[in-house]
This record gives structure tokens, C-alpha cells and sequence, in this order.
């Protein structure tokens, strides 16, 4: 029923004259009806922005919803999460065969909850189905009043939540080392291939079938968002790509991140980083110096040679060390 109501929207969009009453002066350019995915969209952009249409019939909120305002509230926590989000979805969908990449490739919602996974893995960000169990969990939402789409909805944190955030030590890491961590956390040995990223307590667990590519024990979407990828050695290949390029860039590889429209998103650093562009100097000994990150191999991330330092896994060597949160935040930062 969904995808027979999405080819209907999908053939007014392209023939039906009276769109503008709907849409007044906002101009529908590059439209495309994707049926072959595991869920259908309708995929065109409005004033130039990207947007994905898709369709559900159900009496109460559907868990989407939730997760919608789930991850709206990353966005609210962390300036840097929408340029991580945007970075990392663009970077894989340029991978890949253009024509079969929602089938080769993890999902943007899947993309997504596995940037939160690895941020919250090294302790950059809270779980915060955990810790806003309230407001998250979708056996509690009992009403379309519960995810009214209002300021509520897209600022769903409370300032002192997110005050407290931002004076934490990891917030000085920047965008890139953040994109360095998470390509390496993907990329590296067998994590994909062998175990389950558990979105409700932020564990990683052994795989217990191989039915799927890459795994993920999701709070809102239970049948594991990535269930569609084709082969994680894809998503492997293309991260580690992005982990070398990231370490010596070429001029104005990084221009992409300074064109995502938030700029009130922008930390002080990719700041500073514009004027590396504008003098061609991104390929000298002091940009590597000054950005390399600090995060190169598993075995040298935080925490990593510290005798304090424990694994989620004692009997699994292949996963990454996690954090020990007794350590200070200063030294993970001097790390």
C-alpha cells in the first residue's frame, strides 16, 4: 500500500499543474522515485534542499518518529554532529555504483545511528536513550502529541543538559578528528564483519548470525537498519580510503565541510582551516602537525595503554577499548 501511494505522489509531482497552491514559490527540481529499496522513498529536492519521502499507514506515532526526534537532539547537543552526519553520508554515497549504492551501501538512518555508536563507544557523546529514557523510548509515546513537530521536537534537550555538554574536554576535538575516529573505528580488522552494535546500551556484542552485512540492534527500527547492505567490505574499503585522505589531504579537499550551510555549527578550528584553503596550504608539514589526529590505530587510541583502561570485551581482543570514565577528561584531551 505505501509504495502504491508513493508512485501516485511520484506521478503528481511530475504532471500535476496545480502543485503551486501546494507549494506556492518553492521549486521541485531532481525527481526520482526509489522503489527498489528496502523502504520506498520519493527522493527530490525543494529550494535546493535535499529531501527523502516516504510513507507509513498506522493509527498511533510510528517509532520513525521518535527517532527522529532521537537524533534531532544529537544535532541540539553537539555543533559538530550535522557536519559529521552530512560529511559521512556524502563521502559513501559518492562510492560505490551511483545507480545501486541504497543497496551496496548502510542506509543515512543506519550511517547515522552508527557515527552515534562510535562517538558514544569513546565517550564524545551521552546515550542518551539512557540517560532521557522518557523522552526516547518509543513504548512511552502513546500519542501524535507526544512528537508534535514543534520547537519541542527539533530542540527536544534542556539547556542545562546541553551546557554541560559543551564545557566537557572532549569538545575541543575537532571535526576532523572526529572524522578520523569514526573512519578508523569502521575500517579496521573484523569489528564490522564479526559483531552487533547495540544502539540501546552502547555495547558491542559478538554476532550471533550472519543473516546480515553489518548488524545493529536498534531501538526504533528492530530489524537491524542496515539489513540491506551488501557487503561491509564496501563500507571497510571506503572509510579506510577516507583515513588516508584525511591524514594528507590535497588542496582544498576539505572544502566540502566548509560549504555545509550551518554555520553557526562551525567550530573555531575548521574556521581557522579556511584560510589553509584560500593559501594552498593544506598539503604543508604544519597542517599535518596541527590537525593530525590523535587517534591513528586501535591500539593507540585514548585510554589505550593505560592500565586502567578496560575492554567491552575481554575475550575478544578485536574490539576497541572503551574508555574508562574514572579517567579524566583533561588527559583523554593531552592523549
Amino acid at each position: 500500500m505505501p509504495v502504491t501511494v508513493l508512485q501516485s505522489v511520484y506521478r503528481d509531482l511530475q504532471h500535476n499543474r496545480n502543485l503551486k497552491q501546494f507549494f506556492g514559490d518553492n521549486r521541485i527540481t531532481h525527481l526520482s522515485f526509489v522503489s527498489s529499496a528496502k523502504v520506498p522513498i520519493i527522493k527530490f529536492k525543494m529550494n535546493g534542499i535535499a529531501i527523502d519521502l516516504s510513507a507509513i499507514f498506522c493509527t498511533s506515532p510510528p517509532s520513525s518518529c521518535v527517532a527522529a526526534k532521537f537524533i534531532n537532539a544529537y544535532c541540539q547537543l553537539d555543533d559538530r554532529f550535522v557536519i559529521l552526519v552530512t560529511f559521512i553520508k556524502t563521502w559513501l554515497r559518492s562510492e560505490g555504483d551511483p545507480n545501486d549504492h541504497l543497496r551496496e551501501f548502510p542506509n543515512s538512518y543506519a550511517l547515522t545511528i552508527l557515527l552515534i555508536h562510535a562517538l558514544q563507544w569513546y565517550g564524545i557523546v551521552p546515550n542518551l536513550y539512557e540517560s532521557h529514557n522518557e523522552m526516547f523510548n518509543p513504548q512511552k509515546v502513546k500519542s501524535w502529541d507526544d512528537v508534535d513537530v514543534g520547537h519541542e521536537f527539533t530542540h527536544p534537550l534542556d539547556e542545562n543538559t546541553v551546557a554541560m555538554h559543551r564545557r566537557k574536554e572532549t569538545s575541543k576535538l575537532t571535526v576532523v578528528q572526529l572524522l578520523y575516529l569514526f573512519a578508523c573505528h569502521y575500517s579496521e580488522g573484523t569489528l564490522l564483519a564479526n559483531h552487533t552494535f547495540n544502539m540501546k546500551n552502547g555495547s558491542i556484542e559478538p554476532r550471533r548470525g550472519r543473516e546480515a552485512q553489518v548488524s545493529i540492534v536498534d531501538i526504533y527500527d528492530t530489524k537491524n537498519p542496515a539489513r540491506s547492505t551488501r557487503s561491509q567490505f564496501y563500507v571497510m574499503n571506503a572509510l579506510s580510503l577516507m583515513r588516508m585522505i584525511l591524514l594528507a589531504p590535497a588542496p582544498n579537499m576539505l572544502h566540502y565541510i566548509m560549504q555545509i550551510p550551518f554555520r553557526q555549527f562551525m567550530p573555531p578550528v575548521l574556521n581557522h582551516m579556511q584560510n589553509f584553503h584560500q593559501t594552498n596550504q593544506m598539503n604543508h608539514v604544519n597542517y599535518y602537525h596541527m590537525y593530525h589526529p590523535n587517534f591513528q590505530h586501535f591500539s593507540a587510541m585514548p585510554y589505550a595503554n593505560n592500565q586502567n583502561f578496560r575492554s567491552n570485551s575481554a575475550s575478544n581482543p578485536r574490539i576497541p577499548p572503551r574508555p574508562n570514565h574514572q579517567e579524566t577528561e583533561k588527559q583523554y584531551i593531552k592523549r
